[in-house]
């Protein structure tokens, strides 16, 4: 097996682990979406292509494991990232804290990437990031915060849905905090 089709596990609820076999070069779009009880991924260097909202809905998971020689893919404490960092792909839904401050070099918060991280209350974003994709933070209840540097210039309307206790803080006059008003995204100007 060379590739990991769409939606290949779609829903596959007695998915608990798995490691993607040397074999496997793509893994396409959905492939593992809600495998609600997967709780280990395991990565391997020969993945070359990797498709949009791959572990979306995957609430158990507790880390990622990539091998360090996957030429598109790599991990930082846990949460998967593009190889060169600068897009965050999927935060564990079960990773363990109540804070996150996503790394510097971050551009791109991809989509569904914070989707259902029950634990997180809030999320630090740090300068340097333009792009917060389609329902990044999707259905989070605990999530109180989440600052929004000065640098984001896009950000998806459906970004922060179904998230009922959360304040966007974005600096005054900022694209972020304009967008959040009409939006009407619960938002606060900060300094």
């Amino acid at each position: 097996m060379t590739v990991i089709g769409e939606s290949a596990f779609d829903s596959c609820v007695n998915l608990i682990k798995i490691i993607i076999p040397d074999s496997v070069t793509e893994i396409k779009d959905f492939a593992f979406y809600t495998c609600v009880n997967l709780s280990g991924i395991t990565i391997p260097g020969s993945v070359t292509s990797f498709g949009e909202s791959v572990f979306t809905g995957c609430y158990q998971l507790k880390e990622f494991t990539v091998s360090p020689d996957c030429p598109v893919l790599s991990t930082v404490d846990g949460v998967l990232f593009s190889k060169d960092g600068t897009t965050l792909l999927c935060y564990p839904g079960a990773r363990q804290g109540n804070e996150y401050s996503i790394p510097e070099g971050t551009v791109t918060i991809g989509d569904g990437a914070f989707l259902a991280a029950s634990a997180l209350e809030r999320v630090v974003c740090p300068e340097g990031l333009k792009n917060i994709g389609n329902n990044a933070f999707f259905d989070n209840s605990r999530l109180t915060s989440v600052y929004v540097p000065a640098s984001v210039t896009y950000l998806e309307s459906s970004a922060f849905e179904a998230c009922p206790n959360l304040t966007v803080f974005a600096p005054e006059g900022s694209e972020a905090l304009r967008i959040c008003m009409l939006n009407d995204i619960p938002c606060k100007a900060s300094n």
